[in-house]
């Protein structure tokens, strides 16, 4: 018979990999990207995030740019939205969270991109699992 902390496991890996997946999903295309993302697709059976997974197929790099580039229609940092808040203590804050629980993840972003953001949250839900 299966203790209720087995599904609790299940559950807490399960919500790590959509979490990781839809950081994925907020990077930029690169070599091996698209294959990731299947891989972890099919990890995940959360409906939404599936369908975000296979329309990442037609993903390319002007794509990305153009919505989160520089010039993009919307910033993915979160020093963007906050306001007259200094930028470097938020970026602080966010680099003694990821020190306190290691999180050192592969990244071409800065720490406060919501791709990483969304990675920390997943490496949270795999710690806990």
């Amino acid at each position: 018979m299966k203790k209720s902390s087995d599904f609790d496991a299940r559950e807490l890996l399960a919500s790590a990999a959509s979490w990781r997946l839809a950081s994925l999903l907020l990077e930029r295309p690169r070599p091996k990207w698209k294959s990731e993302i299947t891989g972890l697709a099919a990890e995940v059976s959360e409906p939404q995030l599936a369908r975000c997974a296979a329309d990442a197929a037609q993903a390319t790099e002007e794509c990305y740019h153009r919505f989160f580039g520089p010039a993009g229609a919307v910033s993915p940092r979160e020093v963007s939205y906050c306001g007259f808040e200094d930028p470097g203590r938020l970026l602080a804050q966010l680099s003694a969270f990821y020190h306190a629980f290691s999180f050192n993840p592969r990244r071409e972003e800065s720490i406060d991109h919501v791709s990483v953001e969304a990675g920390f949250v997943g490496y949270l839900f795999l710690k806990e699992a």
